[in-house]
């Protein structure tokens, strides 16, 4: 103990004469934040000679556990060893309820990485009982940032993606009552769709697939029409929470409801499955086992998506795909009753919440190989762009979350005096306004033309 002590008022001391050297005055409540920088860095430095390194001693481990939350009485030890320290340390910072870290990576990553990303942070999250939560929060902020209500969830971005799989996660069973009896048809070989001429040779044939298309798509909406009870209760509940963003964003534009649920249904949950059923597992049934699509197999699914997605758009065939017109008849006859289904879906009551617990709760991590796979995905990810996350967090005014996140990457933390230095310079103290000048002994900053910027120690 006292030769913390003495770290302690040495790492003091030299955080004071830091602050003599910026020379900082009025913003005395800063210091906290240098001293606590300090006595960590000394502390970390020595443990983490290299970076990525696991900590070698119980001490240091101990500390990174107690800068992820703590430890709990009730915890299980054995649990807690099954993991390694760093993980356990990086998966409390992500699942914090704010999700700063992970809204950081996400404004951080590039449109390539998003396939990775998204698969990384629902496996994650789904092991530890959080996805909704995830789920809720990258909805909401795609709302807020999206200035058009005719684009929400229309392009290629993250909230997408996680939208997509976890409709795909969650209603797989549903996929499978909604689908198989189309693949069942579609993998039949000597059965075709092709409603283009310009594909075909006869007129007779084409003639026969487009009376066989209007069939094969009138059965499939029938089923999903006549589906609304089994629609699982956790796409309902997004779908709901999906149209109460919606209103509060754009309260102008009533038929966003029903775009936005529609979108989900269609374009982020059937047609990306009934496009490529393998990847959802649907050809992995008694009729279609082991079968692989051939080209004219894939191309009938794609002409029965088609016509969903205009059906979701709400939008008939035209010049530009004018040998799918003959569909246009059904999507009119559809179109009412299909409205009906979009509102029915998204019903959520007091005694739906009441009778089934759709809020996660947060219980203990368990621990095992495939989650560990993607927690170490996503350090390798924080890594690679921890200069980018390191601005994002400061501009948020997250310098805790950055200190938890360097000392878990196993970063020197040295370099955040400088990252503090940064958000003191941008910040306004509430009592006397002053800025903090980068400059010893109240060096004045000048601009090209020799302007003062600063007069004295102060701008104001």
């Amino acid at each position: 103990s006292s030769s913390s002590n003495n770290t302690t008022a040495s790492s003091t001391n030299n955080s004071n004469r830091k602050l003599k050297s910026f020379n900082i005055k009025g913003i005395a409540g800063h210091s906290k934040i240098f001293s606590r920088v300090t006595s960590v860095s000394n502390a970390f430095d020595r443990s983490f000679s290299s970076e990525g390194s696991i900590p070698p001693t119980s001490s240091s481990a101990n500390l990174i556990q107690l800068l992820s939350g703590g430890t709990s009485q009730n915890s299980n030890p054995s649990r807690a060893l099954d993991r390694p320290p760093r993980s356990n340390a990086l998966i409390k910072l992500i699942l914090s309820r704010n999700l700063t870290l992970v809204k950081a990576l996400c404004d951080v990553t590039r449109p390539d990485d998003y396939e990775d990303l998204t698969v990384a942070l629902i496996e994650v999250f789904e092991g530890h009982q959080q996805c909704l939560h995830l789920i809720k929060w990258v909805m909401a902020k795609q709302i807020t940032e999206t200035e058009s209500p005719t684009v929400i969830f229309r392009g290629v971005s993250i909230a997408a993606r996680m939208v997509s799989m976890y409709c795909s996660n969650h209603g797989a069973n549903y996929l499978k009552l909604i689908l198989n009896p189309v693949l069942s048809l579609v993998c039949n070989d000597s059965v075709s769709l092709e409603v283009d001429p310009l594909r075909l040779c006869e007129e007779s044939v084409l003639k026969e697939n487009q009376k066989l298309l209007k069939i094969t798509c009138k059965n499939l909406l029938n089923q999903i029409l006549k589906s609304t009870s089994s629609v699982p209760r956790e796409l309902r509940y997004i779908f709901h929470y999906a149209q109460d963003e919606v209103v509060k964003k754009f309260p102008d534009f009533p038929e966003t409801k029903q775009s936005v649920v529609a979108g989900f249904y269609f374009l982020r949950f059937i047609c990306p499955s009934l496009v490529s059923p393998e990847r959802h597992g649907l050809l992995n049934t008694e009729e279609n086992q082991n079968y692989v699509l051939t080209a004219q197999n894939r191309r009938s699914l794609v002409l029965i998506s088609k016509v969903l997605q205009n059906l979701a758009n709400d939008v008939e065939f035209g010049e530009k795909e004018a040998y799918m017109t003959v569909m246009n008849s059904l999507i009119r006859k559809k179109r009412k009753a299909m409205q009906l289904f979009f509102e029915s879906i998204c019903q959520w009551t007091e005694e739906d919440s009441a009778s089934t617990q759709i809020e996660e709760a947060a219980p203990e991590p368990v621990h095992n190989n495939q989650s560990e796979h993607y927690v170490q995905q996503l350090m390798q990810m924080l890594k690679s762009s921890r200069d980018a996350i390191g601005r994002v967090l400061v501009k948020e005014n997250q310098i805790k979350t950055l200190e938890k996140l360097h000392l878990i990457l196993g970063l020197s933390t040295s370099g955040l005096n400088a990252v503090h230095q940064e958000l003191i310079l941008h910040r306004k103290t509430p009592k006397n306004y002053r800025t903090v000048a980068l400059y010893n002994r109240g060096r004045r900053r000048s601009s090209e033309d020799g302007t003062p910027l600063y007069k004295g120690k102060s701008m104001w």
